[in-house]
């Protein structure tokens, strides 16, 4: 038997649905038995879905919210910075994604329970939002292109998020995007709007599975990267392989500043990287970690990762260590080595067992190496911009 209260509950949601399309009711409050208020709120927006100015109709449609909070914490979550709004994904909308209250499986009230002031919203076309008709209809509006586009969909979180703000009187809120919401809208909105999100948490990101991996790994090798970054963010962007970047640090600040020399610097990790330096000048890409060694892919043998995998003593491991970094000495003739890595922190328990003609030495930044790096390198490029690009 369905409880009253529940029941009356839907029954006034649906109420209140009706007259915010008529009358423009903001809300509709229910108890859910376990002292949380949930709010539904319907927000008067103007979208920018094209689909309404092509069949001649107006663009003011009904957005969805819902709010969950501990009666009394929406006057505090908001001072502690504990106000958060979650995005829903392609196909389930944002209360129903969220707050499906059956078992204990309500994201929303978990976070509320655990004092923060909740928020999610129904996108257009979902749940208690405006749907456009050609969702219901596409064969009724064959020139009509797919409706509820990102930007359609990035507008609609801006609107919530500015009534968010008015209502609770914060500048930022949190955004936790699920499914594709973690792989576009809010990603994208984070960066659109800095000023606006606190933090943002991408659960499950959504991919595009309708080509084949070897057909996404194409799509990705043939994609310029940079210049598909510098488009969506309208930044200048560089992008640099980690190695290289821990590479060019410690020639310029670290273990290697000044050497005059070939540097070769390799990173112990999960697998192996690489950056070469000769004379202060990166030479890019290197990856080093794959060349072959007695018939095996290097890393596969040599990396720290594989130590701990196999139980490896630091003596067992500095044998395969040692065959690695023969068979580098031979394609390269590097003047000093330098490496780097969690590992390297014990490199004194590895490195004075390696007999090699050139000097090794441990990285000396440690995990700066990587942002110090990628900072010169961009710094770097503004001055010496790359003539290939």
């Amino acid at each position: 038997m369905m409880d009253n209260r529940h029941g009356a509950s839907r029954l006034w949601l649906w109420v209140s649905l009706l007259l915010a399309t008529f009358v423009g009711l903001q809300s509709a409050v229910a108890e859910d038995g376990n002292e949380l208020r949930i709010t539904d709120y319907f927000i008067s927006h103007t979208s920018n879905e094209p689909f309404y100015a092509e069949q001649g109709l107006g663009p003011g449609v009904i957005l969805h919210a819902r709010e969950i909070v501990l009666p009394g914490r929406e006057r505090t979550a908001a001072q502690d910075g504990r106000v958060l709004l979650l995005v829903h994904g392609y196909s389930i909308p944002g209360y129903v994604a969220f707050d499906t209250d059956h078992g204990n499986c309500s994201l929303m009230r978990h976070l509320a329970r655990a004092g923060w002031d909740t928020f999610t919203l129904d996108l257009e076309g979902f749940g208690l939002s405006t749907r456009p008709s050609v969702m219901d209809d596409p064969a009724a509006f064959p020139d009509s292109k797919a409706p509820i586009r990102v930007d359609v969909s990035l507008r609609d979180i801006d609107r919530v998020v500015d009534f968010i703000g008015a209502l609770r009187g914060v500048e930022q809120v949190h955004l936790l995007g699920w499914s594709q919401a973690a792989s576009l809208e809010a990603p994208r909105y984070a960066i659109a709007h800095p000023e606006k999100v606190a933090r943002v948490v991408l659960f499950a990101p959504s991919y595009d599975n309708s080509m084949t991996p070897e057909e996404r790994a194409k799509s990705a090798a043939d994609a310029d990267a940079e210049k598909v970054f510098e488009e969506q963010l309208g930044r200048d962007i560089l992008l640099v392989n980690d190695a290289d970047a821990a590479g060019i640090a410690e020639v310029k600040y670290g273990a290697a500043a000044g050497h005059p020399g070939l540097v070769l610097m390799t990173t112990l990790g999960t697998g192996i990287g690489s950056a070469i330096v000769y004379r202060g000048v990166l030479v890019p890409n290197s990856e080093l970690g794959h060349i072959e060694v007695d018939g095996h892919d290097a890393e596969t043998r040599a990396a720290a990762s594989i130590k701990e995998k196999e139980g490896l003593s630091y003596k067992e491991w500095s044998k395969r260590l040692q065959r690695y970094y023969e068979r580098l000495e031979a394609l390269l003739w590097p003047d000093l080595i330098v490496i780097g890595g969690g590992v390297s922190k014990n490199a004194d328990k590895f490195i004075p067992r390696l007999k090699l003609n050139a000097e090794v030495v441990p990285a000396k930044l440690m995990n700066t190496a990587g942002i110090v790096g990628a900072a010169w390198l961009a710094a770097d490029r503004q001055v010496n911009p790359d003539e290939l690009r």
